[in-house]
């Protein structure tokens, strides 16, 4: 709640550009976004592919590999139109 309300609505809307494209490029049905502050001392968004309920559920998280990681990169740079590198 620290932030300036410019701030909010300028990452509100990163926010909602962005998850179209995130589940797009994960094949998810939608993305869901988690506000976050507490792990570290500042405001950041999480943006996630929701399959089904409690697909945000931070108990069900589960590190990734760096290869998984690569793919999905790879998945919403195409999405995005964004060329790698």
């Amino acid at each position: 709640a620290d932030l300036a309300p410019e701030a909010y609505t300028s990452l509100f809307a990163r926010v909602g550009a962005l998850a179209g494209p995130v589940a797009a490029a994960a094949g998810a049905p939608r993305a869901g976004i988690a506000v976050e502050g507490f792990g570290v001392d500042h405001a950041h968004v999480h943006v996630v592919p929701v399959w089904r309920g409690g697909d945000l559920d931070p108990c069900r998280q589960a590190p990734a590999s760096e290869t998984a990681l690569a793919a999905a990169a790879a998945r919403l740079r195409a999405v995005l139109g964004v060329p790698a590198g």
